[in-house]
């Protein structure tokens, strides 16, 4: 794997962002609102590959010096 900064197209957008943001949301919703086991499963499903995916796309392009900073912020967010 090349260290140098990987850029995509509109990797800064707010675009992508809020859609993940957006629909990561609303499978919580369907999560929280459903009395049906398999509708709530498939929304956590949901919930977890968004969440994933974000996070991939927000720290695919830092360099290998930052990397200890990024590991010390994203273990500050699992509490």
């Amino acid at each position: 794997m090349h260290s140098e900064h990987r850029r995509r197209k509109q990797q800064h957008g707010v675009v992508h962002h809020a859609g993940m943001a957006a629909g990561s949301l609303a499978a919580g919703a369907a999560f929280s609102t459903t009395g049906d086991a398999s509708t709530g499963l498939a929304a956590l499903g949901v919930t977890t590959a968004l969440g994933g995916a974000m996070g991939a796309h927000m720290t695919a392009s830092i360099g290998g010096a930052d990397m200890p900073v990024v590991i010390t912020l994203l273990n500050s967010y699992s509490g």
